[in-house]
């Protein structure tokens, strides 16, 4: 005999038949009041069907119990809730019944004075009956045994869920509450909402004016607006001594943003900090955090690669008008792929290697960089990088580390970019060091008839300087080929990726990327996750191994292709025909001369096609 068919012939035969019998008696307990009914239910496991048949009488006292405001029976059968539905006072105004009474849900409609209702068992409901109650019937509260009914309803449209422990939320007119759990609410409670419109902020201003007078022990709360369950937080607020003494925002535009600042400032709260979390990018509506920032300290949080830096809103607004105006002069040129990385490249380079002393921090970040004009190998790549995805060519920043001879090694950081340029059939992943290549002041000393290259000549070689560069002439770690790339920085520890390519995990990564773009592999299960990251800002999830690899083997441009390249580059850069003709060949002739400086060191720069 199966466990049901045991549950059936032990309990729900005798339970069906005593609820027939004694009908009149269940109809007279659940009309005794009719301002509050409940139906609660025991619910039986399978310790009760071992115990009842090894004793028949095992409750039996138990199938129906009468209490001061209703019954409580050992479980119900769809045959039982009928008879029962029968025998609820249809001016009942609060009713409390398990979840089995709202199968057939359009039997609520038959309560016209129905204002709150009790789930007394620990079954969930779904959004579609929630949705039902709401709008079809005049129930305005529900409380609910179990959380999960709640839980389900965290970001669903039109839902405002609040969980501190306790549970509470909003859909439509209806008021929910999880009644379960005994302990007191956390100092840290989670608002779950769909969506920032007026409408919703009216309703979440109200429990939050409730929190702030029920609950005063709360001290962090924070916002969730996603599409579906979700723990990225969007809206955080610190509340210490009656005020908002932090406000850290991610994940809304600025106008949202501004939205829920005003609406707190039209309940009087008080916000000492706040902080918004953007993409480096460009946004119509950024003069909305304008009364933010003058009514509170306000930063912007924005991504820089693999990091994140803290602005404040006028250097943001600094930052993306400089990129803006970057992108805006390369982009009417109308130039090809790899003339846009020549341009960044030379853009990048006019400015001065200088660290911040008093904050060594800021030389690493792009709106620092444009603030105060300091910048170091960090910042290059960064701003490189970002400038040239924003050009839409695909470019890593990767950290390498350089060996000394002496004392503690060295931390680095420099591009590898994608190149696709048919103009030129170039196709390759190519490394570029822009801070090796940045403002060195060039110039050409006399000594006894003999000329020398030097960097920033102190006062004495001054004196013999015969010629200068500016801070375009420098190429010597501009498209250095992946084949070659161990050769041009040999005393380094190489960066991830190239370590992975080398040693022959294209396929793995590619197959890596794959699955985890499709939902098949978690990236916790990737077993080289920081080269898998740095592989998928490359690479698109079409490339395979042989276009990896192929990427990898491309060699460096010829002397020729490069001079062509320079030159329309240098024309864009409003050179007229004979300067750019002039400054091709000076870069030509600096390099040449370095060269023949050192005779020994291998040669990178570029070389005449051998076809």
């Amino acid at each position: 005999m199966s466990i049901q068919e045991a549950i059936d012939k032990l309990f729900t035969q005798p339970l069906e038949k005593y609820v027939s019998l004694y009908e009149d008696k269940i109809q007279e307990s659940l009309s005794r009041d009719s301002s509050h009914i409940e139906i609660d239910v025991r619910d039986i496991d399978i310790e009760d069907v071992s115990k009842k048949l090894k004793d028949s009488t095992y409750l039996n006292d138990q199938f129906v119990e009468y209490t001061d405001k209703g019954i409580k029976i050992l479980y119900v059968t769809d045959k039982i809730v009928e008879i029962l539905k029968k025998h609820i006072p249809r001016d009942v105004e609060e009713l409390s019944i398990p979840s089995e009474f709202l199968k057939d849900i359009d039997f609520l409609q038959e309560f016209p004075n129905l204002k709150t209702l009790h789930i007394t068992d620990y079954s969930t409901l779904t959004k579609e009956q929630i949705d039902y109650i709401s709008k079809n019937t005049n129930v305005d509260y529900m409380t609910f045994r179990s959380s999960a009914t709640l839980n389900d309803l965290k970001c669903v449209e039109g839902a405002n869920i609040i969980d501190g422990g306790n549970i509470i939320g909003q859909y439509g007119k209806l008021t929910m509450f999880y009644s379960g759990y005994q302990g007191k609410w956390r100092d840290n409670i989670k608002v779950y909402t769909s969506n920032f419109d007026k409408k919703n902020l009216a309703v979440l201003g109200a429990l939050f004016d409730g929190i702030k007078e029920h609950i005063p022990e709360v001290k962090d709360v924070s916002l969730t607006k996603t599409e579906k369950y979700s723990m990225n937080t969007e809206f955080e607020f610190t509340i210490e001594e009656g005020k908002v003494s932090k406000m850290h925002i991610k994940g809304v535009s600025p106008t949202e943003a501004a939205v829920v600042y005003r609406s707190m400032k039209k309940r009087n709260t008080e916000v000492e900090t706040t902080r918004i979390s953007l993409e480096n990018k460009t946004y119509d509506d950024i003069y909305q955090l304008k009364q933010m920032d003058d009514t509170s300290i306000c930063t912007v949080r924005y991504s820089k690669g693999d990091a994140t830096a803290d602005a404040t809103y006028e250097e943001f607004l600094n930052m993306r008008g400089t990129i803006d105006y970057y992108k805006e002069l390369i982009e009417e040129s109308d130039l090809s792929p790899v003339e846009k990385v020549a341009y960044v490249y030379d853009i990048l380079k006019t400015m001065r290697y200088q660290e911040n002393h008093e904050d060594k921090q800021r030389s690493r970040n792009i709106h620092a960089i444009v603030t105060d004009g300091t910048i170091v190998c960090v910042g290059y790549a960064a701003f490189a990088k970002q400038l040239l995805n924003e050009l839409g060519i695909k470019c890593l920043n990767v950290g390498v580390t350089c060996k000394a001879e002496e004392g503690p090694d060295g931390g680095h950081a420099r591009n590898m970019v994608r190149v696709d340029d048919d103009k030129y059939n170039i196709h390759g992943l190519f490394a570029m060091d822009i801070t090796w290549d940045s403002d060195k002041d060039i110039a050409i000393v006399e000594e006894n008839g003999e000329k020398t290259i030097v960097s920033r000549p102190d006062e004495e070689l001054k004196k013999k300087v015969v010629d200068k560069y500016d801070s375009l002439i420098l190429y010597r770690h501009f498209l250095i080929p992946m084949k070659t790339y161990e050769e041009r920085y040999p005393d380094e520890i190489n960066p991830t990726i190239y370590e992975a390519y080398k040693n022959g995990k294209a396929k793995e990564l590619v197959e890596d990327l794959r699955l985890t773009s499709s939902g098949h592999k978690r990236r916790t299960e990737v077993k080289h996750l920081l080269a898998l990251s740095q592989h998928e800002e490359l690479f698109d999830y079409e490339d395979g191994p042989l276009v990896v690899e192929r990427y990898f083997e491309e060699p460096k441009p010829s002397l020729e292709t490069f001079k062509e390249i320079l030159s329309n580059v240098r024309k864009a850069q409003g050179y007229s025909k004979e300067e750019t003709k002039q400054e091709v060949d000076r870069v030509i002739e600096l390099h040449d001369m370095l060269r023949g400086q050192n005779p020994d060191a291998p040669n990178h720069f570029f070389k005449p096609s051998t076809k």
